[in-house]
């Protein structure tokens, strides 16, 4: 399974300034205790994930557009308050 086409927001986001919401949003969606990028990435890698993980994973990324979609707005309208 290539988890990039599956989680686009986590794989276009993950290991970059916002990778920390990335892994966040996986790490709680899949049970990772104390979650890293590495951790993370090596769950993602490691081809061992159950459908109910999946089902959450996908979940988390939708979650996590809507996160970056309303920081961004808010970021926007912000920028314009003088």
């Amino acid at each position: 399974m290539d988890w990039k086409v599956l989680l686009p927001t986590v794989g276009r986001v993950l290991g970059g300034p916002l990778g920390g919401m990335a892994v966040e949003a996986v790490a709680k969606a899949i049970g990772i205790s104390e979650p890293t990028t590495a951790k993370v990435q090596d769950a993602l890698d490691g081809n061992t994930l159950t459908d109910a993980q999946i089902v959450a994973l996908r979940e988390a990324d939708t979650q996590l557009k809507v996160r970056m979609r309303d920081r961004k707005s808010t970021r926007l309208n912000s920028s314009h308050i003088t």
